[in-house]
């Protein structure tokens, strides 16, 4: 595997191609942010001694969390295929790496992959927008029951909690904005399985 900083950035997919022969030869590398998660797919040619890999990811290229372990096949000749399901992925540009781990405790880092997780919308509105300081939450439901609204600042950071409490037709609710910076926020929606997302614009 090739260490690398660099990285595609794609609302879909991303996939990497890894040409160097090296003891875990790592051919393919993707992502795919469908229904609120992200796929993470990987394939080696071969393996030699490969503990795992550590599954990294960061809001912002530098900074990096591990989310997981996924044991490798110590040695092998033959393609071996992998996946993970970031659950959770941040409502926002998201970066992904390896850290192949062999048995000695040698490491190497995959390139980076990317994929943005702050897409969908699902229905929501939000005025106005650009805002100042407030907006307006708005959408149509058939559920019953309590949500909670998440508001994420622009790394990605939860910066306002709110319960909601939800009735079958149009609901909306005031997000109170005062004492947080201009710049790009999300709102996110949660209730049952369902997630609902929308962007909008903090002026001062």
């Amino acid at each position: 595997m090739d260490g690398g900083s660099g990285g595609d950035n794609t609302n879909g997919s991303v996939t990497l191609d890894f040409s160097q022969v090296l003891p875990v030869e790592l051919v393919q590398f993707t992502a795919l942010f469908q229904k609120g998660q992200v796929e993470l797919r990987w394939e080696t040619a071969t393996e030699l001694n490969n503990a795992g890999f550590d599954i990294q990811r960061s809001a912002d290229g530098r900074d990096w969390q591990s989310l997981a372990f996924v044991p490798g096949a110590g040695t092998a000749q033959e393609t071996q295929s992998y996946t993970y399901i970031d659950e959770r992925p941040l409502p926002v540009l998201n970066y992904y790496r390896l850290k192949q781990i062999d048995f000695d405790g040698q490491f190497e880092y995959s390139k980076i992959v990317s994929v943005d997780a702050g897409g969908e919308d699902n229905g929501i509105r939000l005025y106005p927008n650009p805002a100042s300081d407030a907006t307006t939450l708005a959408f149509e439901t058939a559920y019953a029951g309590e949500a909670v609204l998440n508001l994420y600042n622009p790394v990605g950071q939860i910066v306002k909690t709110q319960p909601l409490s939800l009735e079958p037709g149009a609901f909306r609710a005031g997000i109170e904005l005062d004492g947080l910076p201009a710049g790009v926020y999300l709102v996110e929606v949660r209730y049952g399985k369902q997630r609902m997302q929308k962007r909008f614009v903090l002026q001062k």
